[in-house]
This record gives structure tokens, sequence and C-alpha cells, in this order.
């Protein structure tokens, strides 16, 4: 894109807004918190971070999808691309932080999976561990914020309390990492879009 784009392209605005939210998000979820030499760094890494995944997520998903919208106006199809892009395959799992058992991943398309985070009443943002040494007094670990929770109202998950119940049980999971990377590669399309739209050059007259 170029610099002049913002000022006349509402598809520009949109699509840059939603490449910020994932460069936040991937930064998030690549760093690593380590077990021992970190601690000093919950107070910044704990709650603060998995708010930020919820806000960042939330806008990448509503400028996601509305890039593609207004990008398949100009090259038909791109939306039905993010319509068949599936996030996981078939039997992904992931397992968090002292968990005995594996959850399985969501293997919906990317158009689904952000048309249910810009609609969702419950999310929640889980850790996975990865072992890297012991001694005989410690275990030495890392996390990462890796994994991102959502309920929407479209599988009937509601935000009373009532219906927090549902919300749970209804909660589908994906890899941050994984959902915003196949907007990397739809991001391409819509690149295009944008320079189709934009206004021929003027020469000015002699």
């Amino acid at each position: 894109m170029r610099l002049d784009d913002y000022r006349w392209s509402a598809l520009a605005r949109y699509h840059d807004s939603a490449m910020e939210s994932a460069v936040v998000l991937l930064a998030i979820a690549r760093r690593p918190v380590h077990s021992h030499f970190d601690l000093h760094l919950q107070p910044v890494t704990g709650v603060r971070s998995h708010i930020r995944t919820m806000t960042e997520m939330q806008t990448f998903a509503i400028n996601s999808r509305k890039s593609l919208e207004i990008a398949n106006l100009v090259i038909p199809g791109i939306v039905d691309r993010a319509k068949s892009t599936m996030v996981h395959s078939s039997g992904e799992t992931f397992g968090t932080i002292g968990a005995k058992e594996t959850t399985p991943l969501c293997d919906s398309s990317f158009w689904w999976v952000v048309s249910r985070i810009v609609h969702s009443v419950r999310t929640v943002v889980l850790s996975e561990d990865e072992f890297l040494g012991a001694t005989a007094m410690r275990i030495y670990s890392q996390r990462r914020d890796t994994i991102f929770g959502f309920a929407s109202d479209f599988d009937g998950a509601s935000a009373r309390p009532s219906g927090y119940v549902v919300a749970v049980q209804r909660t589908h999971y994906v890899r941050v990492e994984s959902l915003v990377s196949i907007y990397g590669g739809l991001g391409l399309k819509i690149d295009e879009a944008i320079a189709a739209l934009r206004p021929p050059l003027k020469i000015p007259a002699c």
C-alpha cells in the first residue's frame, strides 16, 4: 500500500487496522515467559497480556471481515476463499498447563471463526507450556499465550449469568498464530483490490 491510499480508501484503512492488530497478536502469542527467570514480569505478562489479546482479537476480527467484504466487491471470490480456508485440520488438539487431557481446536473456516469472534459473548486466553529441562530441585519450562477461545451468540451462548454455562460448553478454540497467518495470505489479494481502486494519476497540464 501507499501512503495516499489511506486518504481516500476505506478498504486500505480497514486492512491496515487488521494488520496492526495481527502484529500485536502474533508478538504476544510468540513471547515466551520463563517459569523462573521471568517471575518479576508476572504483573505485566499475566492478566494484562490476556486483556490485550482479547481486545486486539476483537479489533482484528471486525476489521479483517470488513476488509474481505469490501475487497470481494472488487475481486469476487476473496470471501469464498476465506470461507473455504480452514484454520486447523480436523483432529488437531492442544494441551494447557496442568490439563490431563487435550482439547480439540476449531476446524472451521477463517470466515466462520472471525464472524463468531465479532459476535462473541465470552472470550478466554489460554497458555501452552514447553518443557525446557530439570534439575534435582526444579523443573524449568516456558509458557506462551497461544490459544484464543470464544463463544458466540450464533451458537446460542449468552452473556447473561443464566447463559454462562452454555457459553462455556460452546467455546471454540484457535491458535492465534494460525488465524492471523491465514489473513496474511488473504491480504495479498486485498492489496490487489486496493491497487485496483486507486484513482488514476492526474498529470498536470503544461
